[in-house]
């Protein structure tokens, strides 16, 4: 996953590890790969603002979130569905976290937290819905073994006010 700048995936360049954005910048959420990817996977794009709150940006509608679909060929492409994400307060670091598993969460607003909020983990069943839901519920340590059919990726994105024009 890379945010990128600009209206298109082909035509847009991937913000630096170390970029600056600034108020008013806007960037989109592209998938790329270097191989072709064959596996169909579920997606899911968090963003960890720099308070500590979580909020899934990526399936809005929690569906059409699986990829490739039959006729995608292409190793970067826009995520459908997702409009421009625009830089604004609070500024700060954000780490954006994408998710792919071979089986979707039975809950994927397990991925919206608070900063300290803490949550149970009632009716949580699968290994990786215990180890996203251990980690958004303010406990320590990991009970359950991670899963290994899930992939992480992430990206930070930093932000600060528009700069001023000049001396005042």
């Amino acid at each position: 996953m890379i945010p990128s700048s600009g209206g298109n995936a082909a035509g847009s360049a991937a913000l630096g590890e170390n970029q600056l954005t600034h108020q008013g910048d806007e960037f989109k959420l592209a998938l790329t790969s270097i191989d072709r990817i064959t596996d169909s996977r579920w997606v899911y794009v968090l963003d960890i603002d720099c308070h500590g709150r979580g909020q899934l940006l990526y399936p809005g509608n929690y569906s059409g979130n699986r990829f490739p679909n039959k006729g995608d060929e292409e190793r970067q492409f826009l995520l459908p569905g997702v409009g421009a994400l625009h830089i604004g307060e609070i500024y700060g670091v954000d780490t954006l976290i994408l998710l792919s598993t071979q089986q979707p969460p039975p809950d994927p607003f397990a991925l919206n937290f608070g900063g300290v909020a803490s949550r149970g983990t009632r009716g949580v069943t699968s290994p990786l819905e215990k180890l996203l839901s251990s980690t958004s519920g303010g406990t320590r340590g990991i009970v359950e073994p991670e899963p290994t059919n899930w992939g992480i990726s992430l990206s930070t994105v930093h932000s600060a006010p528009k700069p001023q024009d000049g001396p005042q």
